[in-house]
Protein backbone atom coordinates (compact mmCIF):
# COMPACT_ATOMS: atom_id res chain seq x y z
CA UNK A 1 0.00 0.00 0.00
CA UNK A 2 1.05 3.59 -0.63
CA UNK A 3 -0.07 6.39 1.64
CA UNK A 4 -1.51 9.39 -0.20
CA UNK A 5 -3.01 11.25 2.79
CA UNK A 6 -2.02 12.99 4.98
CA UNK A 7 1.44 12.37 3.49
CA UNK A 8 2.16 11.25 -0.07
CA UNK A 9 4.65 8.39 0.11
CA UNK A 10 6.43 8.83 -3.19
CA UNK A 11 9.89 10.12 -4.04
CA UNK A 12 10.07 11.52 -7.56
CA UNK A 13 13.02 12.79 -9.60
CA UNK A 14 12.82 15.87 -11.79
CA UNK A 15 13.10 14.92 -15.50
CA UNK A 16 15.10 18.11 -16.23
CA UNK A 17 17.61 18.54 -13.40
CA UNK A 18 17.41 15.13 -11.68
CA UNK A 19 16.80 16.65 -8.26
CA UNK A 20 14.52 14.76 -5.84
CA UNK A 21 10.99 16.16 -5.70
CA UNK A 22 8.17 15.56 -3.24
CA UNK A 23 4.67 15.35 -4.77
CA UNK A 24 2.07 17.85 -3.64
CA UNK A 25 -1.06 16.30 -5.14
CA UNK A 26 -2.60 13.09 -6.51
CA UNK A 27 -3.95 12.99 -10.06
CA UNK A 28 -6.65 10.40 -10.76
CA UNK A 29 -6.26 9.94 -14.50
CA UNK A 30 -8.33 6.76 -14.52
CA UNK A 31 -6.20 3.69 -15.17
CA UNK A 32 -3.18 5.63 -13.94
CA UNK A 33 -2.94 7.14 -10.48
CA UNK A 34 -0.18 9.74 -10.56
CA UNK A 35 1.88 11.90 -8.23
CA UNK A 36 1.82 15.56 -9.30
CA UNK A 37 5.16 17.29 -8.78
CA UNK A 38 6.91 20.64 -9.25
CA UNK A 39 10.64 20.88 -8.97
CA UNK A 40 11.77 23.55 -6.49
CA UNK A 41 15.08 23.98 -8.36
CA UNK A 42 14.02 24.41 -11.99
CA UNK A 43 10.23 24.80 -11.62
CA UNK A 44 9.50 21.90 -13.97
CA UNK A 45 6.03 20.44 -13.50
CA UNK A 46 5.52 16.74 -14.14
CA UNK A 47 3.49 13.72 -13.16
CA UNK A 48 4.73 10.24 -12.32
CA UNK A 49 2.98 6.91 -11.85
CA UNK A 50 2.51 5.55 -8.36
CA UNK A 51 3.85 1.99 -8.43
CA UNK A 52 0.48 0.27 -8.51
CA UNK A 53 -1.17 -2.18 -10.91
CA UNK A 54 0.63 -2.18 -14.31
CA UNK A 55 2.83 0.70 -13.13
CA UNK A 56 4.57 -1.68 -10.73
CA UNK A 57 6.09 -3.20 -13.86
CA UNK A 58 6.23 -0.22 -16.21
CA UNK A 59 5.91 3.21 -14.53
CA UNK A 60 5.88 6.38 -16.64
CA UNK A 61 6.76 10.00 -16.08
CA UNK A 62 5.37 12.92 -18.10
CA UNK A 63 6.91 16.40 -18.34
CA UNK A 64 3.88 18.70 -18.33
CA UNK A 65 5.84 21.58 -19.89
CA UNK A 66 7.54 19.83 -22.81
CA UNK A 67 5.17 16.90 -23.16
CA UNK A 68 8.07 14.44 -23.11
CA UNK A 69 7.24 10.94 -21.90
CA UNK A 70 9.71 8.79 -19.95
CA UNK A 71 9.42 5.07 -19.27
CA UNK A 72 11.13 4.33 -15.98
CA UNK A 73 11.16 0.54 -16.11
CA UNK A 74 9.68 -2.48 -17.84
CA UNK A 75 9.39 -3.89 -21.32
CA UNK A 76 9.24 -1.42 -24.20
CA UNK A 77 5.92 -2.90 -25.30
CA UNK A 78 4.15 -1.10 -22.44
CA UNK A 79 4.79 2.26 -24.07
CA UNK A 80 2.30 1.88 -26.91
CA UNK A 81 -0.73 0.82 -24.87
CA UNK A 82 0.07 2.16 -21.37
CA UNK A 83 2.47 5.09 -21.67
CA UNK A 84 1.42 6.93 -24.83
CA UNK A 85 -2.29 6.82 -23.94
CA UNK A 86 -1.41 8.53 -20.63
CA UNK A 87 0.51 11.21 -22.52
CA UNK A 88 -2.29 11.79 -25.03
CA UNK A 89 -5.04 11.79 -22.42
CA UNK A 90 -3.41 14.43 -20.21
CA UNK A 91 -2.97 16.86 -23.09
CA UNK A 92 -6.35 16.04 -24.63
CA UNK A 93 -8.73 15.74 -21.68
CA UNK A 94 -12.33 14.71 -22.28
CA UNK A 95 -15.41 16.39 -20.88
CA UNK A 96 -18.62 14.38 -20.87
CA UNK A 97 -21.90 15.73 -19.51
CA UNK A 98 -23.24 12.19 -19.27
CA UNK A 99 -20.63 11.04 -16.76
CA UNK A 100 -22.18 9.79 -13.53
CA UNK A 101 -20.46 9.10 -10.23
CA UNK A 102 -22.28 7.04 -7.65
CA UNK A 103 -21.15 6.70 -4.03
CA UNK A 104 -22.58 3.82 -2.02
CA UNK A 105 -21.66 4.15 1.65
CA UNK A 106 -21.87 0.92 3.64
CA UNK A 107 -19.67 1.71 6.65
CA UNK A 108 -18.43 4.89 8.29
CA UNK A 109 -14.66 5.24 8.00
CA UNK A 110 -11.76 7.63 8.49
CA UNK A 111 -8.84 5.34 7.62
CA UNK A 112 -9.24 3.74 4.21
CA UNK A 113 -7.61 1.86 1.34
CA UNK A 114 -8.73 2.76 -2.18
CA UNK A 115 -8.61 -0.06 -4.73
CA UNK A 116 -8.65 1.39 -8.25
CA UNK A 117 -10.27 -1.24 -10.49
CA UNK A 118 -10.60 0.99 -13.55
CA UNK A 119 -9.26 -0.46 -16.79
CA UNK A 120 -10.09 -0.52 -20.47
CA UNK A 121 -9.99 -4.34 -20.53
CA UNK A 122 -12.72 -6.30 -18.75
CA UNK A 123 -10.36 -9.03 -17.58
CA UNK A 124 -7.84 -6.63 -16.04
CA UNK A 125 -10.57 -4.75 -14.19
CA UNK A 126 -12.02 -8.01 -12.88
CA UNK A 127 -8.65 -9.37 -11.70
CA UNK A 128 -8.02 -6.15 -9.78
CA UNK A 129 -11.44 -6.43 -8.16
CA UNK A 130 -10.55 -9.90 -6.89
CA UNK A 131 -7.77 -8.36 -4.79
CA UNK A 132 -10.47 -6.94 -2.50
CA UNK A 133 -10.60 -10.23 -0.59
CA UNK A 134 -6.92 -9.89 0.37
CA UNK A 135 -7.45 -6.47 1.97
CA UNK A 136 -10.61 -7.52 3.78
CA UNK A 137 -8.75 -10.49 5.23
CA UNK A 138 -5.25 -9.12 5.82
CA UNK A 139 -5.94 -5.44 6.59
CA UNK A 140 -9.00 -5.43 8.85
CA UNK A 141 -7.81 -2.26 10.58
CA UNK A 142 -8.59 -0.35 7.36
CA UNK A 143 -11.86 0.23 5.58
CA UNK A 144 -11.86 -0.56 1.88
CA UNK A 145 -13.14 1.64 -0.92
CA UNK A 146 -13.58 0.15 -4.38
CA UNK A 147 -13.38 2.42 -7.44
CA UNK A 148 -15.16 0.38 -10.09
CA UNK A 149 -16.56 0.59 -13.64
CA UNK A 150 -20.34 0.26 -13.63
CA UNK A 151 -20.17 -3.00 -15.59
CA UNK A 152 -18.52 -4.72 -12.58
CA UNK A 153 -20.42 -3.04 -9.75
CA UNK A 154 -22.65 -6.07 -9.21
CA UNK A 155 -19.63 -8.19 -8.23
CA UNK A 156 -18.27 -5.99 -5.44
CA UNK A 157 -18.35 -8.26 -2.34
CA UNK A 158 -19.81 -7.58 1.06
CA UNK A 159 -17.41 -6.13 3.61
CA UNK A 160 -16.20 -3.07 1.70
CA UNK A 161 -16.80 0.32 3.23
CA UNK A 162 -17.77 2.22 0.08
CA UNK A 163 -18.27 1.64 -3.64
CA UNK A 164 -17.44 4.45 -6.05
CA UNK A 165 -19.01 3.60 -9.39
CA UNK A 166 -18.15 5.33 -12.66
CA UNK A 167 -20.28 4.88 -15.79
CA UNK A 168 -17.39 5.37 -18.23
CA UNK A 169 -17.50 2.57 -20.87
CA UNK A 170 -14.44 0.32 -20.78
CA UNK A 171 -13.50 1.33 -24.34
CA UNK A 172 -13.12 4.95 -23.16
CA UNK A 173 -11.21 4.19 -19.97
CA UNK A 174 -7.88 5.29 -21.49
CA UNK A 175 -9.13 8.88 -21.58
CA UNK A 176 -8.55 11.46 -18.86
CA UNK A 177 -11.76 12.97 -17.52
CA UNK A 178 -11.07 15.96 -15.25
CA UNK A 179 -14.54 15.41 -13.76
CA UNK A 180 -13.38 12.01 -12.48
CA UNK A 181 -10.26 13.52 -10.92
CA UNK A 182 -12.33 16.24 -9.24
CA UNK A 183 -14.93 13.76 -8.00
CA UNK A 184 -12.36 11.53 -6.33
CA UNK A 185 -10.48 14.52 -4.89
CA UNK A 186 -13.70 15.80 -3.31
CA UNK A 187 -14.61 12.43 -1.82
CA UNK A 188 -11.13 12.02 -0.39
CA UNK A 189 -11.61 15.10 1.78
CA UNK A 190 -13.86 13.05 4.08
CA UNK A 191 -11.02 10.81 5.29
CA UNK A 192 -8.12 11.37 7.66
CA UNK A 193 -5.84 8.66 6.29
CA UNK A 194 -5.85 7.18 2.79
CA UNK A 195 -3.75 4.43 1.30
CA UNK A 196 -3.65 3.44 -2.34
CA UNK A 197 -3.87 -0.28 -2.97
CA UNK A 198 -1.25 -1.75 -5.29
CA UNK A 199 -4.17 -3.64 -6.89
CA UNK A 200 -2.23 -6.82 -7.56
CA UNK A 201 -3.90 -9.01 -10.13
CA UNK A 202 -5.48 -11.90 -8.23
CA UNK A 203 -5.33 -15.18 -10.18
CA UNK A 204 -6.48 -17.36 -7.27
CA UNK A 205 -10.01 -17.16 -5.90
CA UNK A 206 -11.33 -20.20 -4.05
CA UNK A 207 -14.42 -18.27 -2.93
CA UNK A 208 -15.76 -16.84 -6.20
CA UNK A 209 -19.29 -16.93 -4.78
CA UNK A 210 -18.29 -13.99 -2.60
CA UNK A 211 -18.23 -11.90 -5.78
CA UNK A 212 -20.87 -13.44 -8.06
CA UNK A 213 -23.24 -15.07 -5.59
CA UNK A 214 -22.80 -18.33 -7.51
CA UNK A 215 -21.14 -21.39 -6.02
CA UNK A 216 -18.44 -23.17 -7.99
CA UNK A 217 -18.92 -26.66 -9.39
CA UNK A 218 -19.69 -29.41 -6.90
CA UNK A 219 -18.04 -32.71 -7.85
CA UNK A 220 -20.51 -34.66 -5.76
CA UNK A 221 -23.16 -33.97 -8.39
CA UNK A 222 -23.81 -36.76 -10.84
CA UNK A 223 -24.91 -34.41 -13.62
CA UNK A 224 -22.29 -33.54 -16.23
CA UNK A 225 -22.56 -30.33 -18.22
CA UNK A 226 -19.88 -29.52 -20.82
CA UNK A 227 -19.89 -25.89 -21.93
CA UNK A 228 -18.17 -24.05 -24.76
CA UNK A 229 -17.56 -20.33 -24.11
CA UNK A 230 -18.55 -18.46 -27.25
CA UNK A 231 -17.39 -15.06 -28.46
CA UNK A 232 -17.81 -13.44 -31.87
CA UNK A 233 -14.48 -11.62 -32.14
CA UNK A 234 -11.96 -14.31 -31.16
CA UNK A 235 -12.97 -17.69 -32.48
CA UNK A 236 -11.99 -21.33 -32.81
CA UNK A 237 -10.68 -21.02 -36.35
CA UNK A 238 -7.23 -22.01 -37.63
CA UNK A 239 -7.08 -19.47 -40.47
CA UNK A 240 -7.76 -16.28 -38.48
CA UNK A 241 -9.06 -16.40 -34.90
CA UNK A 242 -9.40 -12.62 -34.69
CA UNK A 243 -12.66 -11.46 -36.24
CA UNK A 244 -12.53 -7.74 -35.66
CA UNK A 245 -15.59 -5.72 -36.65
CA UNK A 246 -13.61 -3.96 -39.40
CA UNK A 247 -12.85 -7.29 -41.06
CA UNK A 248 -14.54 -8.12 -44.35
CA UNK A 249 -18.09 -9.34 -43.49
CA UNK A 250 -17.71 -12.54 -45.49
CA UNK A 251 -14.45 -13.40 -43.71
CA UNK A 252 -16.22 -12.86 -40.39
CA UNK A 253 -19.11 -15.09 -41.39
CA UNK A 254 -16.68 -17.75 -42.58
CA UNK A 255 -14.79 -17.70 -39.27
CA UNK A 256 -17.99 -17.91 -37.23
CA UNK A 257 -19.25 -20.82 -39.35
CA UNK A 258 -15.92 -22.58 -38.79
CA UNK A 259 -16.20 -22.11 -35.04
CA UNK A 260 -19.76 -23.46 -35.11
CA UNK A 261 -18.64 -26.50 -37.11
CA UNK A 262 -15.70 -27.20 -34.78
CA UNK A 263 -17.92 -27.02 -31.70
CA UNK A 264 -20.52 -29.34 -33.20
CA UNK A 265 -17.86 -31.86 -34.25
CA UNK A 266 -16.19 -31.72 -30.82
CA UNK A 267 -19.50 -32.10 -28.97
CA UNK A 268 -20.72 -34.91 -31.24
CA UNK A 269 -17.63 -37.00 -30.50
CA UNK A 270 -17.79 -36.30 -26.77
CA UNK A 271 -21.48 -37.17 -26.85
CA UNK A 272 -20.59 -40.70 -27.93
CA UNK A 273 -18.34 -41.06 -24.89
CA UNK A 274 -20.61 -39.21 -22.44
CA UNK A 275 -24.18 -39.88 -23.63
CA UNK A 276 -25.76 -38.50 -20.45
CA UNK A 277 -23.90 -35.20 -20.52
CA UNK A 278 -25.60 -31.90 -21.28
CA UNK A 279 -23.83 -29.86 -23.96
CA UNK A 280 -24.10 -26.07 -23.72
CA UNK A 281 -23.00 -22.93 -25.54
CA UNK A 282 -22.67 -19.82 -23.37
CA UNK A 283 -21.10 -16.44 -23.85
CA UNK A 284 -21.44 -13.21 -25.76
CA UNK A 285 -22.71 -13.21 -29.35
CA UNK A 286 -25.53 -15.10 -31.04
CA UNK A 287 -24.25 -15.59 -34.59
CA UNK A 288 -25.03 -18.96 -36.26
CA UNK A 289 -27.43 -21.62 -34.97
CA UNK A 290 -26.89 -24.97 -33.25
CA UNK A 291 -28.83 -28.25 -33.33
CA UNK A 292 -31.55 -28.69 -30.71
CA UNK A 293 -29.55 -31.14 -28.58
CA UNK A 294 -27.08 -28.34 -27.81
CA UNK A 295 -28.38 -26.02 -25.09
CA UNK A 296 -27.78 -22.53 -26.51
CA UNK A 297 -27.50 -20.00 -23.65
CA UNK A 298 -25.63 -17.24 -25.48
CA UNK A 299 -26.66 -13.61 -25.07
CA UNK A 300 -26.41 -10.63 -27.38
CA UNK A 301 -25.65 -8.21 -24.56
CA UNK A 302 -25.00 -8.77 -20.87
CA UNK A 303 -26.93 -7.22 -18.03
CA UNK A 304 -26.01 -7.85 -14.40
CA UNK A 305 -28.78 -10.46 -14.09
CA UNK A 306 -27.84 -12.17 -17.35
CA UNK A 307 -24.18 -12.34 -16.37
CA UNK A 308 -25.03 -13.85 -13.01
CA UNK A 309 -27.35 -16.36 -14.72
CA UNK A 310 -24.49 -17.29 -17.06
CA UNK A 311 -22.21 -17.79 -14.06
CA UNK A 312 -24.75 -20.35 -12.81
CA UNK A 313 -24.24 -22.26 -16.06
CA UNK A 314 -20.47 -22.17 -15.48
CA UNK A 315 -21.01 -23.41 -11.93
CA UNK A 316 -22.99 -26.38 -13.28
CA UNK A 317 -20.27 -27.25 -15.82
CA UNK A 318 -17.85 -30.04 -15.13
CA UNK A 319 -15.75 -28.77 -18.06
CA UNK A 320 -15.62 -25.45 -19.87
CA UNK A 321 -13.69 -24.97 -23.10
CA UNK A 322 -13.00 -21.82 -25.06
CA UNK A 323 -10.49 -19.65 -26.88
CA UNK A 324 -7.99 -17.80 -24.65
CA UNK A 325 -9.20 -14.44 -23.39
CA UNK A 326 -11.05 -12.61 -20.63
CA UNK A 327 -14.13 -14.63 -21.60
CA UNK A 328 -12.51 -17.57 -19.75
CA UNK A 329 -12.03 -15.86 -16.37
CA UNK A 330 -15.42 -16.35 -14.77
CA UNK A 331 -15.94 -19.78 -16.40
CA UNK A 332 -12.61 -21.02 -14.98
CA UNK A 333 -13.50 -19.62 -11.55
CA UNK A 334 -16.79 -21.53 -11.41
CA UNK A 335 -16.43 -24.69 -13.51
CA UNK A 336 -14.91 -27.96 -12.43
CA UNK A 337 -12.22 -27.97 -15.13
CA UNK A 338 -11.00 -25.70 -17.91
CA UNK A 339 -9.63 -26.42 -21.36
CA UNK A 340 -8.09 -23.26 -22.84
CA UNK A 341 -7.32 -23.03 -26.58
CA UNK A 342 -4.34 -20.73 -27.16
CA UNK A 343 -3.76 -18.84 -30.46
CA UNK A 344 -0.14 -18.85 -31.64
CA UNK A 345 0.49 -15.25 -30.59
CA UNK A 346 -0.95 -15.64 -27.06
CA UNK A 347 1.46 -18.06 -25.40
CA UNK A 348 3.15 -15.11 -23.71
CA UNK A 349 -0.17 -14.48 -21.94
CA UNK A 350 -0.55 -18.06 -20.72
CA UNK A 351 -2.80 -18.45 -17.65
CA UNK A 352 -3.72 -14.76 -17.54
CA UNK A 353 -7.29 -15.72 -18.37
CA UNK A 354 -7.59 -18.30 -15.60
CA UNK A 355 -8.89 -17.80 -12.06
CA UNK A 356 -7.55 -20.76 -10.10
CA UNK A 357 -9.67 -22.48 -7.48
CA UNK A 358 -7.37 -25.22 -6.23
CA UNK A 359 -3.95 -24.82 -4.60
CA UNK A 360 -2.76 -28.41 -4.94
CA UNK A 361 -0.28 -28.41 -7.83
CA UNK A 362 -1.02 -31.87 -9.23
CA UNK A 363 -4.75 -31.30 -9.09
CA UNK A 364 -4.41 -27.89 -10.74
CA UNK A 365 -2.28 -29.30 -13.58
CA UNK A 366 -5.09 -31.72 -14.36
CA UNK A 367 -7.87 -29.21 -13.74
CA UNK A 368 -6.56 -26.46 -16.06
CA UNK A 369 -5.22 -27.47 -19.47
CA UNK A 370 -3.79 -25.20 -22.17
CA UNK A 371 -3.60 -26.46 -25.76
CA UNK A 372 -2.79 -24.86 -29.12
CA UNK A 373 -5.81 -23.53 -30.96
CA UNK A 374 -4.67 -25.65 -33.91
CA UNK A 375 -4.96 -28.94 -31.97
CA UNK A 376 -6.69 -31.64 -34.01
CA UNK A 377 -10.28 -32.13 -32.87
CA UNK A 378 -9.85 -35.90 -32.49
CA UNK A 379 -6.88 -35.33 -30.16
CA UNK A 380 -8.82 -32.63 -28.32
CA UNK A 381 -11.67 -35.07 -27.71
CA UNK A 382 -9.23 -37.65 -26.32
CA UNK A 383 -7.64 -35.10 -23.99
CA UNK A 384 -10.99 -33.72 -22.80
CA UNK A 385 -12.31 -37.26 -22.23
CA UNK A 386 -9.37 -38.14 -20.03
CA UNK A 387 -9.67 -34.85 -18.21
CA UNK A 388 -13.33 -35.61 -17.45
CA UNK A 389 -12.79 -39.25 -16.46
CA UNK A 390 -9.59 -38.96 -14.45
CA UNK A 391 -10.18 -35.92 -12.24
CA UNK A 392 -11.39 -37.85 -9.19
CA UNK A 393 -8.34 -40.11 -9.36
CA UNK A 394 -5.96 -37.15 -9.61
CA UNK A 395 -7.75 -35.37 -6.78
CA UNK A 396 -7.21 -38.34 -4.44
CA UNK A 397 -3.54 -38.60 -5.41
CA UNK A 398 -3.03 -34.88 -4.87
CA UNK A 399 -4.40 -34.90 -1.35
CA UNK A 400 -3.20 -38.26 -0.06
CA UNK A 401 0.44 -38.38 -1.21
Amino acid sequence: MIQIKPHIEHQAVCPECNNPVDPFKVLWQGIHTCAVCKCASCQTSFIEDFRVSHAMTAPFKLNLASGQLFQLDGDEGYKSWFGIPLQMSIFRPKYDQNLEFQVEKRLEAKKVIIINCLHFLYGDALLKLLSVEFYLREKPEFNTIVLIPKILQWMVPDGVSEIWTINIPLAKMLNFYPQLDQFIYKECQRFDTIYLSKAHYQPHCPEIARYTGVEKYNYEKQDCRITFIWRDDRVWCKVNPYLHHKLDPELRRSGLRQQNSNICCFFEQLRLRFPNAKFTIAGLGVATAFPEWIDDRRVEKYTDNLEQATCKIYGESRLVIGVHGSNMLLPSAHAGMTLDLIPDDRWGNLAQDTIYQDIDVRVAVHQYLYLPLSTDINLLVTIASNQLKKYDEQYKIGYTS
